[in-house]
């Protein structure tokens, strides 16, 4: 997606470590890449998680 066409998208994806300095309104974030527990990996995904304005969802991956 084109930044300059970003604030007419309806949906916006992007990864973790382009999200850094960004805000939308809504973030979903999928945590299956809390794969070895290394600050690194909690780091970018604070990053993520931190992305929203009013409503953030952390889809779970289910263990089988």
């Amino acid at each position: 997606l084109c930044s300059y066409m970003e604030p007419e998208a309806d949906v916006v994806m992007t990864t973790a470590h382009k999200a850094k300095g960004r805000q939308w309104s809504q973030v979903h974030v999928h945590n299956d890449f809390l794969t070895n527990d290394s600050q690194e990996e909690k780091n970018i995904y604070y990053v993520a998680i931190t992305r929203a304005i009013h409503v953030m969802y952390n889809a779970v991956k289910r263990k089988s």
